[in-house]
């Protein structure tokens, strides 16, 4: 449901279903990934930095967060 909210662009609702299946920092990381796939860089870059202060272990949000741009190229 999570997935199916934040595709739609529901991202509140999306967050809020992901955190009562799988925990707040991998909620935050899926999030996060939906907003870099619609082209939010920057949305998507504050999710996945909020995942990754609440949990450092999530390899995968850390290499994402650092193979991104410093600076959102603009459209």
């Amino acid at each position: 449901m999570g997935l199916l909210l934040g595709t739609a662009g529901k991202f509140d609702e999306s967050l809020q279903w992901f955190t009562t299946a799988i925990g707040p920092a991998a909620a935050q990381h899926n999030v996060g990934m939906l907003k870099l796939k619609r082209g939010d860089m920057i949305g998507g870059r504050e999710h996945l930095r909020s995942a990754a202060a609440r949990d450092p272990s999530l390899e995968h949000t850390q290499a994402v967060l650092s193979s991104l741009p410093e600076r959102p190229m603009l459209r």
